[in-house]
């Protein structure tokens, strides 16, 4: 059974992406209260999904709340598979995650932040075209939710992130997306003892890319691909 996880794990790894474009890859919609306050550890990371870097001046990522909208500086690139983070508080994201992680010195308003329950997140090109955009919630179709038997801490506040399981698969559709399960920030999970709490993988590969395939039928998985 191991061998066969292993050997798929690489067929993934290795297949790249299906089609070209920067997509909304991860969400931090619901911080853990071990790291503080919403307001401080809101974030979203942007993944270019292409074999070219994209110029991405003046492009917004926004929930449509009134006066939300995150602006990109002029100059600024992401590279060919690379990741951007806007984050609502950057010297608070810096603090915990570290300096190295691509962050966008955004201007504008981030507005009221992400909602804890259910919010849009939308990324706008320098022309106001939509370029990704999705809904999420906090049922157990977006990863929130699971109750005492989970197999991890969920993405509504109980630190684990909204990750983006293929970056060509659907944005809209929540069986694209799951739980963080990175267990590395090494702050313990108060609600679940002797587990660790997963603060998600900005700037890096999701954790969901391959772990959460593993409990899909093969016919759901030839579906993604």
């Amino acid at each position: 059974m191991s061998k066969c996880l292993v050997l798929f794990a690489s067929v993934v790894m290795v297949a790249g992406p299906a089609s070209a474009g920067v997509v909304v890859n991860e969400i931090m919609f619901n911080p853990s209260t071990a790291l503080g306050s919403d307001a401080d550890f809101e974030w979203v990371e942007i993944f270019n999904n292409g074999s070219s870097p994209v110029d991405i001046s003046g492009w917004t990522m926004t929930d449509l709340d009134s006066g939300s909208g995150a602006v990109v500086p002029a100059g600024t690139t992401i590279p060919a598979n690379g990741y951007m983070v806007f984050a609502r508080n950057a010297t608070a994201f810096t603090a915990h995650y570290g300096s190295s992680i691509p962050l966008i010195a955004w201007t504008g308003s981030w507005g009221s932040g992400l909602s804890n329950t259910a919010d849009e997140v939308v990324l706008l090109d320098a022309s106001n075209t939509v370029v990704d955009s999705l809904r999420y919630d906090d049922s157990t179709d977006w990863g929130s939710d699971y109750g005492d038997d989970n197999t991890y801490a969920d993405c509504d506040g109980d630190g684990a992130s909204l990750e983006r399981l293929l970056a060509s698969g659907s944005s809209v559709d929540p069986d694209n997306w799951d739980s963080s399960v990175d267990e590395a920030s090494g702050i313990p999970d108060a609600d679940w003892p002797g587990h660790y709490e997963s603060h998600g993988t900005p700037g890096a590969i999701n954790s969901i890319t391959i772990i959460s395939t593993q409990s899909r039928t093969w016919a759901e998985i030839k579906t993604l691909f």
